[in-house]
């Protein structure tokens, strides 16, 4: 007596192939650590702060003219901007940038100033 017919066979050995060709996605934080700061800010950044910073659009602040520390600097890009205008971009806050990658993103910022 049988326990598996042959067609249950042949859907468990497909279903173990399928399985075991399925490679795991790399994750956003992975894909982001190759990022340098430069290319996240024109990723992210750039549609609303401009390439200088000093777009403005949607009341996107003026970057060359920031006064914030660079703590600041990395908690607004962390968390998102007042008011959820800026979506935050933190791992922690559902984003996909580590803290590595903010502190990294806000020296980049940094150089924006005038």
């Amino acid at each position: 007596m049988a326990i598996f017919s042959r067609n249950s066979k042949l859907v468990l050995i497909f279903s173990i192939f399928v399985l075991a060709s399925c490679e795991e996605p790399a994750s956003a934080e992975s894909i982001g650590e190759e990022m340098s700061a430069e290319k996240i800010y024109l990723q992210k950044c750039v549609s609303c702060h401009g390439k200088n910073g000093d777009l403005g659009v949607s009341g996107a602040a003026d970057l060359s003219k920031s006064q914030k520390s660079l703590e600041a600097k990395m908690k607004t890009i962390e968390k998102g901007g007042p008011n959820g205008i800026m979506q935050a971009y933190g791992v922690k806050y559902g984003g996909t940038l580590t803290d590595d990658q903010l502190h990294e993103l806000a020296e980049y910022v940094e150089t924006l100033a005038k």
